[in-house]
């Protein structure tokens, strides 16, 4: 298949996928309404992940920045919780709101979703969720888990990227207090992403960054874009650990 060949039929596929987008929230709405019926909350949750995933596949990242939000309230109501209170089913329904907003912007050819972000922002607030976001990025399964079992006691929300690329996406459209990198993760390494980061106009532009590395700071060609940098055998001890507690308490400190 030709570059021509393969381009056209992924815009072919991505029309067919906005076509039909307008359906899938709609399925997630019935869902959400419908919330406190047996194996209705599973079905949520796989919906929403699953339109997650396909809106970043075709390019929507400002769907799939709802969406990943969405997913965090879902979480924390949890599928053992006896009864959804109306209070969370209107709030969830808030962000059924936002992705159709979204859907009527990207058919108008609009590209400044920051009033969608900012109403994402409000709403976090409308959930009373004060945790720091934190995104690690690791190309190690097995690192991966180390780092989010040693920051698992903190009153942080993690979310975890396995590619500076993909991770760029995130920073991009969503807002994050603290970023925790490697320096290998392709195909964008740390050292690029958080350059490109750093003149970007987003609202992460100034974000808390660490780099784990075991290049010397003499080696990292842009080190001063770096708030911290930590050996990656750091995991071993408390330095890791101390420095996140500090910046979080830092944080709380400001806000209030």
């Amino acid at each position: 298949m030709s570059k021509n060949t393969y381009s056209e039929a992924y815009e072919n596929l991505r029309d067919e996928f906005l076509f039909i987008l307008p359906e899938k929230i709609g399925q997630l709405e019935t869902q959400i309404l419908d919330i406190n019926e047996s194996g209705i909350y599973s079905e949520l949750v796989g919906g929403t992940h699953s339109l997650k995933g396909a809106a970043s596949t075709y390019g929507f990242n400002i769907i799939t920045t709802i969406c990943h939000q969405m997913e965090d309230v879902l979480s924390d109501l949890g599928e053992n919780e006896a009864k959804i209170n109306q209070d969370k089913i209107d709030l969830l329904l808030k962000y059924i709101d936002l992705m159709i907003t979204a859907v009527t912007d990207i058919q108008s050819r609009k590209h400044n979703f920051d009033p969608i972000l900012h109403h994402l922002e409000e709403l976090r607030k409308l959930d009373h969720d004060s945790r720091l976001r934190i995104l690690i990025i690791e190309p190690s399964s097995l690192y991966l888990q180390l780092l989010k079992q040693l920051l698992i006691s903190l009153p942080i929300r993690i979310t975890t990227v396995k590619d500076g690329y993909r991770a760029l996406e995130f920073l991009l459209f969503q807002k994050f207090e603290i970023l925790i990198t490697g320096m290998e993760t392709p195909p964008l390494n740390g050292d690029a992403l958080i350059s490109a980061l750093r003149i970007s106009h987003s609202r992460n532009q100034h974000i808390c960054s660490v780099l784990l590395t075991t290049y010397r700071v003499d080696e990292i060609t842009n080190s001063n874009n770096f708030d911290h940098i930590l050996d990656r055998k750091s995991l071993n001890n408390d330095e890791l650990l101390n420095l996140v507690k500090d910046i979080i308490e830092k944080s709380t400190n400001n806000n209030h």
